[in-house]
């Protein structure tokens, strides 16, 4: 009931917001007006006195990163349509064009050098020539169609009439016609990325276009409103956290952004998408999973090292709050920013953010509930600082992984408790071709959960009497806290992620006295039922057994893995596919320098137990 009522609220909210939004206004949609995607022609020229009077350092840096993609996209590849080692997808074709023609469009109206209007053109000729833009794969679609929307719309009085014409025809062919087929459009009812990716991209083509067919631009427009609203309502709410991990969200939510912000910059509003619950703390969440050490809380198919997000601009200065691009100036000045195909969308935001020094975060913890419920808590923002995440949710959930209770560990700038990244996709559905069944199977026996990365046993989480988690199993955040007393963490309940193996098993994952880390579980199993449990940890900390446990050492720092409660087996498992599962050609690589550390452990049927597992530092 209780969830009932918070679902009426999420929905009543969202409503009185769209009722709220501004009219949009389509009178001003004419061939006079371009550029408008955006920037306009004002904007262009406010930000080129900007940078030549250095008076946003912000956004110079910015601007010199755009200049320095631009370059590099004129020594680039020719652009040829080549599907991966799949064959389902162009999207590395689609996603090298979007970020070589905003780049070059956004220079050429920055220096007016014709070599960047040249390579522009050709490169919008080169895709507008290929068969199609891969519509049964249609994230390659909603990228391409962004990137040629854009050139289009910015260099609209500069290009060729021939140029203008077949790259609106393309645009009418390649995207807007199968982007009205059902069989294209499955992903207008998802609540994932695809959504707010295939949703951007064609409304950024049809405010491009508007004036060539009006009808098809208005209900592409008008489609995409509730479609997308609805998933940003399942994903965001309430706290803003991203059910498919980080990765994810720089994919979905630098879409989603992009969204938005043509809205605003060619219609006026946003149509109250923006005030969707949740939305304005997702740019916290964000910050929040970067850890000191440089990775992040890489859950779900994600990759481990903390990634560059030009869409946290747009969220820094729409909800004022400039402490959360902090890191984005240190991506950007260690090169992390080159070659980001959406950094044109940072240009638009840094304008607004004049502050020379940025501030850290105010808050040093993130709590979320929703779809995957989760704890980040950490004693400060500077390197040398400990971090803590954890996680529950369910591995039903898109892009999951079977890591209920996972945790990730960072003290003195290292990471301690990791999740491996994510192997390539293309060459695990290769592997998986012979047995025709999806990657991305929810199947309980799926061959999804044989890959090394995949498993329970292979994350920081318990396993129970050697089994797969149950893949619609849930693990709830039920606490959290920061206080002297307690310290910093979360309580997970696993709630059934164990089937009927055990009554009830609750972890409490904490840093104890800024100091160390303590994760405990209590475990109470069913009368009559004996559970067998496996607790694991990935580390690249080179693991040792010594009498009290797990000695591991990470360059000249070492630390102790220790286990009270009752006695443990202590046990080092070998961090390779060849011991875990198919393909290890694939994913190998993916474990190459680690190790998986732990213990195994007897609970007796109808009892209780709690084990207390520590890290602490070692001289």
């Amino acid at each position: 009931m209780k969830q009932f009522f918070l679902s009426c609220a999420v929905l009543l909210t969202a409503a009185l917001c769209a009722a709220a939004a501004p009219e949009p206004d389509y009178k001003g949609l004419t061939e006079k007006n371009h550029p408008r995607l955006f920037l306009d022609a004002a904007a262009f020229k406010q930000i080129r006195k900007d940078v030549a009077k250095g008076a946003n350092p912000n956004l110079t840096i910015i601007h010199e990163q755009m200049m320095q993609q631009a370059d590099k996209g004129k020594e680039g590849k020719p652009l040829v349509y080549q599907k991966d080692a799949s064959g389902r997808r162009i999207l590395t074709i689609s996603r090298r064009a979007l970020q070589r023609i905003p780049a070059q469009a956004y220079a050429y109206r920055m220096t007016g050098d014709k070599a960047y209007l040249e390579q522009v053109e050709d490169d919008l000729l080169t895709v507008c020539a290929f068969p199609d833009w891969n519509p049964t794969h249609f994230l390659d679609v909603a990228e391409m169609v962004t990137a040629v929307a854009i050139g289009y719309d910015w260099l609209y009085r500069d290009l060729s009439p021939r140029t203008r014409e077949t790259v609106w025809e393309k645009i009418s062919e390649f995207a807007f016609a199968p982007g009205k087929e059902k069989k294209y459009t499955k992903w207008l009812g998802g609540i994932n990325n695809w959504n707010q990716v295939c949703n951007g991209g064609l409304v950024c083509a049809a405010l491009a276009t508007w004036e060539r067919d009006p009808e098809t631009a208005r209900f592409l427009v008008e489609r995409a409103i509730p479609s997308n609203r609805h998933a940003m309502e399942e994903m965001y709410a309430p706290d803003g956290a991203y059910p498919e991990g980080p990765g994810y969200w720089g994919y979905g939510t630098s879409f989603q952004v992009l969204l938005i912000s043509a809205l605003e910059s060619v219609l006026g509003t946003d149509f109250g998408l923006s005030e969707v619950p949740g939305f304005s703390r997702t740019g916290h969440y964000i910050a929040h999973t970067a850890g000191p050490s440089g990775y992040q809380f890489n859950y779900s198919d994600c990759g481990r090292r903390a990634g560059a997000h030009p869409c946290l601009w747009y969220f820094a200065a729409r909800f004022n709050d400039p402490g959360i691009v902090r890191n984005e100036l240190w991506h950007i000045q260690n090169g992390r920013y080159r070659g980001d195909r959406t950094l044109f969308l940072a240009v638009r935001y840094a304008a607004q953010i004049k502050d020379k020094e940025l501030p850290a975060p105010k808050e040093n913890i993130y709590a979320a509930q929703g779809i995957t419920p989760q704890f980040i808590g950490r004693t400060g923002w500077e390197r040398e600082d400990l971090f803590v995440a954890v996680k529950g949710g369910s591995a039903y959930t898109n892009h999951a992984h079977m890591d209920a209770g996972e945790f990730v560990y960072d003290a003195y700038g290292i990471r301690w408790a990791m999740d491996y990244g994510n192997p390539p996709y293309a060459k695990l559905e290769v592997w998986l071709k012979p047995y025709k069944e999806s990657l991305f199977s929810r199947k309980q026996e799926g061959r999804r959960w044989q890959f090394f990365p995949y498993n329970n046993r292979q994350h920081n989480t318990l396993t129970v009497n050697d089994k797969d988690h149950k893949i619609n199993g849930r693990a709830l955040l039920v606490e959290h806290f920061n206080d002297a007393e307690r310290g910093i963490g979360a309580v997970i309940d696993f709630g059934d992620t164990f089937y009927d193996d055990l009554r009830s098993a609750v972890r409490t994952v904490r840093i104890c006295e800024k100091s160390y880390l303590e994760v405990s579980d209590a475990i109470a199993t069913k009368p009559g039922v004996p559970a067998r449990v496996r607790w694991s940890m990935v580390t690249e900390a080179r693991p040792e057994r010594t009498p009290e446990g797990i000695l591991l050492t990470k360059g000249k720092v070492k630390m102790l893995l220790h286990t009270e409660g009752q006695a443990v087996d202590y046990r080092i498992w070998e961090a390779n596919m060849d011991t875990y599962g198919p393909a290890p050609e694939i994913v190998d690589p993916v474990c190459k320098g680690t190790w998986i550390v732990g213990y195994e452990t007897e609970i007796p049927g109808g009892s209780s137990v709690s084990l207390s597992t520590t890290l602490r530092r070692r001289k």
